[in-house]
């Protein structure tokens, strides 16, 4: 579990990229096959995209919606 008191520790880019790699390695497919190439570049985008919420505030994020409308 993550906290201010113990946090974990964040694997690099390259890493989350060798990550999925592994993954399908572990699936019986090829990374390196033309169809798979750019795979873990987009599966670590996305998991960028998908948990930057977590490093927001929601309260701020909230006090702009609704301080805008």
């Amino acid at each position: 579990m993550c906290s201010e008191h113990n946090p974990v520790k964040r694997p690099t880019r390259e890493e989350a990229e060798e990550a999925v790699r592994t993954l399908l390695r572990w699936a019986g497919d090829d990374p390196d096959r033309e169809g798979l190439r750019g795979t873990p570049d987009r599966v670590a985008r996305s998991y960028g995209e998908f948990f930057a919420g977590y490093q927001q505030d929601p309260a701020e994020i909230l006090r702009r919606t609704f301080e805008e409308t």
